[in-house]
């Protein structure tokens, strides 16, 4: 009798939950199930998991610069406040859904086995990092995007402030994506990225973290130190990194949502390259060095790491063949010594420069991405992501 009063009140809570979920969504829609490399664990570390996409109809108004629990709006409501030049498509929620993920086993921080998809976890939210200098920073000029360019904001961006980034939008918050640079008239990869990446997973929550600052190198600015348990060796672009990502994924916790790391977009080498010599030599077990600690400070062992390579032609030198070789010995497909499982660099060499930009006011500029190019790189980043993780 026992087990027959259990089953039905499993049954009921299920029936609940299916009846449910649609509700918050403010829509009704097919429930599919897709696999993912990453969930939640429950110690917040990351575990292999599988997905519940639920596909949304037509949701009612989404909320400005929020993502919303049960009770509020509709959770992927943009909010049309994006502040640019650049048209914005926010306000309306009903063309997204919600992604769930399988909850790891109790205590787990590492990674596990994939797990069934279900219904327990409605509020899972896809986080990218994005870290690095001046091309993650980003050179790109509003004024000189393609005509009727539509910045994704269905997608959320959280960005350090000056003297790093400046917006033109209150820094440390939550807000619909838009440009964060070193001046409101300029972005970085985050435009072409988070346009793609949600393209790419139309169903999905997607929030990007964003600290990058022009000119700091590996080596010592942004030396993440030998690990989390003390800041004594820590440089100081690291630990606002790390200042800026931890409240960011608090603050989605704080409204309801299960943040999963998805991975860390890094674009950054020129100044070690400058540096030349033994820095330079060294840029590649630096970056095996970085990769471990983000992973292990964020507790996403799991954590993709994709980066793009520097110094693109016509430059050269000893500096630069040294830290692109670096970069190309860290990817995880080199076979080489310093291969990194999960760390993917993509080409950069044909993308379109700052001195190739219209009317650009540095024509001789070969060393930083122009607006399309940066446009291209995140976009490459999200297809390199979107290769490894699958559907």
């Amino acid at each position: 009798m026992a087990r027959c009063t259990s089953l039905i009140r499993c049954t009921s809570t299920l029936l609940a939950l299916l009846c449910w979920a649609p509700l918050w969504l403010g829509c009704s829609g097919a429930v599919s199930e897709q696999p993912s490399t990453a969930g939640r664990s429950a110690q917040g570390g990351v575990a292999n998991a599988v997905r519940v996409d639920v596909a949304a109809g037509n949701g009612g108004a989404g909320t400005s610069g929020t993502f919303s629990a049960p009770g509020g709006s509709s959770p992927l409501g943009g909010g049309g406040d994006g502040g640019t030049s650049v048209a914005t498509n926010g306000g309306s929620a009903g063309d997204g859904g919600a992604a769930t993920s399988g909850q790891a086993g109790a205590g787990g921080s590492s990674a596990g086995s994939a797990g069934t998809g279900s219904l327990e976890d409605p509020f899972a939210i896809d986080v990218y990092l994005l870290a690095g200098q001046s091309n993650a920073t980003g050179q790109g000029y509003l004024a000189s995007l393609p005509p009727g360019y539509v910045i994704e904001t269905k997608v959320k961006l959280y960005h350090s402030g000056p003297p790093h980034l400046n917006s033109g939008a209150a820094a440390n918050t939550w807000m619909p994506l838009r440009q964060a640079s070193e001046s409101p008239d300029r972005f970085g990869p985050e435009l072409g990225f988070g346009a793609k990446i949600q393209a790419f997973y139309p169903g999905h929550r997607i929030a990007i973290i964003k600290h990058a600052h022009s000119g700091t190198n590996l080596y010592s600015q942004w030396a993440p130190g030998s690990s989390s348990a003390s800041r004594g060796d820590w440089g100081p672009q690291f630990s606002v990194f790390v200042d800026t990502v931890t409240p960011a994924l608090q603050k989605l916790k704080d409204q309801g949502l299960h943040p999963i790391l998805r991975a860390t977009l890094w674009q950054q080498g020129e100044s070690d390259a400058d540096a030349g010599g033994a820095t330079a030599a060294g840029y590649g077990q630096n970056l095996v060095n970085f990769i471990r600690r983000v992973r292990e400070q964020f507790n996403a062992p799991s954590m993709l790491f994709v980066y793009g390579y520097v110094y693109p032609p016509p430059n050269h030198g000893a500096g630069v063949d040294a830290v692109r070789l670096g970069e190309s010995d860290v990817d995880g497909g080199s076979g080489q010594a310093l291969s990194v499982s999960g760390a993917f660099v993509v080409p950069t060499d044909d993308l379109e420069q700052r001195a190739d930009d219209p009317n650009t006011p540095y024509p001789s500029d070969r060393i930083h991405f122009g607006t399309r190019g940066q446009l291209d790189l995140g976009q490459r980043m999200a297809y390199k992501v979107q290769e490894k993780l699958g559907n």
